[in-house]
């Protein structure tokens, strides 16, 4: 099946632009028009996961990590946005990203859901190198519930959501 990719148009960043915190959440659920799958298990907190790829067919690599993301233990998929193509940020030459945001719940606390979604980036052969640079796959942890979280590892929300 081969998925749609809708053209984003800003210069800033994907639609997962919002003011942080509650506000941002709220944000998410309304303009990405979420499709619902409530028939999952109740899980503890409610997460939103940034994917993105301009590297080794982005679409298809998104449309892997959809999968792997519904296969997390303690975790149910219960929203994806569509599709949507955006210019880079950083260094030019690099091709444009294919982007969506995934909608979970789930029962992991949030660093080892981190360390989840690194875990898929590895199998995606992600490599951590030049900042903004291009990649197979990337996964964002953008909020988890309505926690605030600033360590070293670990911003919650994320800091492209402000």
């Amino acid at each position: 099946m081969m998925a749609s990719v809708v053209r984003w148009r800003s210069s800033l960043s994907a639609p997962a632009q919002a003011s942080g915190g509650a506000d941002a959440a709220n944000g998410l659920r309304l303009r990405l028009g979420m499709s619902d799958d409530n028939d999952g298990p109740r899980a503890h907190e409610e997460a939103y996961i940034g994917l993105g790829s301009n590297l080794q067919l982005p679409v298809e690599q998104l449309q892997r990590a959809f999968e792997e993301l519904a296969r997390l233990p303690g975790c149910h998929l219960t929203g994806r946005s569509t599709l949507y193509e955006s210019r880079p940020l950083g260094p030019p030459g690099q091709p444009d990203y294919v982007n969506a945001v995934a909608r979970i719940l789930t029962r992991l606390a949030p660093l080892p859901l981190l360390h989840e979604l690194q875990g898929i980036e590895r199998v995606h052969q992600r490599v951590r190198g030049e900042r903004w640079g291009p990649r197979t796959l990337d996964l964002d942890l953008l909020l988890y519930g309505q926690s605030t979280i600033e360590t070293a590892e670990l911003r919650i929300p994320h800091p492209g959501l402000h």
